[in-house]
């Protein structure tokens, strides 16, 4: 596992929205004050405030920016999360990532650059 993180500890509990399996949304988007779960197909771009989770079976063709990110699936786009990005064994990103810390586990496939910084005003929740 990879680790360069901060040791704030995100939790990933308390989602408000959430796009099923099986649901395919295009050319939206998505703008949350809350936490945001993906476990369909979203073509669009997501800016949220809270956590973005991208289940395993979750596509995102499109950028991400949000306060942090637990990504199991797949993403064609970049992400920009202030606080952290949390690569699973199942991720497969293939864009840029910035943020303040990024945790990859065994097994995640990452294809981009990656930029990161403690300073919060280098990285915004602006769209990626």
């Amino acid at each position: 596992m990879g680790v360069f993180n901060t040791g704030k500890k995100v939790t990933y509990d308390k989602t408000s929205t959430i796009i099923g399996e099986g649901v395919v949304i295009e050319g939206a988007t998505l703008k949350a004050t809350d936490s945001v779960r993906i476990d369909g197909k979203f073509i669009g771009d997501l800016v949220v405030d809270g956590n973005v989770v991208i289940g395993e079976s979750g596509v995102v063709v499109g950028n991400i920016a949000s306060y942090s990110s637990l990504i199991s699936g797949k993403i064609n786009g970049d992400i920009k999360c202030t606080e952290s990005v949390h690569l699973t064994s199942t991720a497969n990103i293939n864009g840029n990532i910035e943020t303040e810390s990024l945790i990859t586990d065994d097994g995640s496939t990452f294809n981009g650059n990656c930029r990161m910084s403690r300073n919060p005003n280098v990285i915004s929740n602006e769209k990626a």
